[in-house]
């Protein structure tokens, strides 16, 4: 088994080759001797790049990765053109998340506000008015409305291990509102984690599109003990209602279908109620009727007194008739 120190120095070796692809694609990209699939390298290699800093506990560097990234992802979508303005933030945002790549892995403590101006043109570029916080308490929603607490490797406390399956019954009787219900079952491989992929991450991608619920399959979880930092051991069965196209969601996986067992199905809706359908009163009367015929037992009743209630023609023609029978 690897160690950690082992991990965090593969994953930094991973960094500088991803550092040097992003570069290299936005240079390309400025030039216009780019492609798509050049802009889709390079948001792989911050998207890689933050994954695996998330796992190791390195905040400041995923805080800074993920508005990178959420610009980069405009970009591939095309809701953010590839102006020379663009690439000129794109460049110093590359140069400025190689730097705190080096200052993570030297153990360099980052000052409060390093990479606030190069953060807030970033932010800018998204049409956000006010700059990020440097304290992470914007990218606290990363996580919001997934029930599960987030855990870097290498915590020791068995109290800082809190995943919480939560099911919900949100999804009951909901009214045709046009979304399509999905149910998906996720399942990370070993490989995601070795390859900088954080599941959570996925998730909150996948949250991104709609109404989501989540379960968490915890019966291949072994003792604290045991856990090793590379191993993945919880998988997920998601129920998403969205109004995004099929291919939205196949894109959330699009950089980890390989390292992961999963499966997407479209639920179909349940058939709908005609007016011609008797109401359901109607189909009980049946088995009232059939119950009001005498039946046989083995102590002969009372017929003295029968109820007020039951004095009726019925009641009398059959006593009258059971008076000729023989007792039991």
């Amino acid at each position: 088994m690897a160690s950690l120190d082992e991990l965090k120095r593969t994953f930094f070796d991973e960094c500088g080759e991803l550092l040097q692809e992003m570069e290299t694609g936005l240079t390309d990209l400025q030039d216009g001797t780019g492609s798509d699939d050049t802009v889709h390298a390079v948001f792989r290699a911050v998207h890689s790049i933050k994954g695996g800093a998330g796992i190791f506990g390195f905040e400041r560097l995923v805080e800074f990765a993920h508005v990178f990234e959420t610009v980069l992802d405009s970009v591939r979508h095309g809701t953010l053109n590839q102006t020379p303005e663009v690439f000129t933030v794109l460049l110093m945002s590359s140069d400025m998340l190689s730097d705190l790549v080096s200052m993570s892995r030297s153990g360099e403590a980052i000052p409060a506000g390093h990479a606030a101006e190069c953060r807030h043109a970033l932010e800018q570029l998204l049409g956000k008015d006010k700059p990020g916080s440097s304290n992470g308490a914007e990218d606290a929603g990363d996580f919001a409305g997934i029930d599960f607490k987030p855990v870097r490797a290498g915590d020791d406390d068995a109290g800082d291990f809190d995943f919480t399956p939560v099911q919900s019954d949100a999804f009951e009787g909901v009214a045709d509102d046009g979304k399509q219900s999905y149910t998906i079952t996720f399942r990370p491989r070993p490989e995601m984690l070795r390859n900088a992929n954080e599941p959570l991450y996925i998730l909150r991608e996948l949250r991104g599109l709609g109404e989501l619920n989540l379960i968490a399959d915890l019966s291949g979880l072994p003792p604290l003990s045991d856990i090793q930092p590379d191993q993945p051991y919880v998988a997920w069965t998601a129920t998403l209602r969205t109004d995004a196209q099929r291919k939205a969601i196949d894109a959330v996986f699009e950089f980890v279908g390989g390292d992961c067992d999963l499966s997407i199905v479209e639920d179909q809706p349940p058939p709908p109620v005609t007016e011609d359908a008797p109401p359901p009163e109607a189909h009980a009367e049946a088995p009232a009727a059939a119950s009001s015929a005498p039946v046989a037992a083995s102590k002969k009743p009372d017929r003295s007194h029968p109820p007020a209630e039951q004095r009726s023609t019925a009641w009398s023609t059959w006593l009258a008739s059971s008076s000729s029978r023989r007792p039991c």
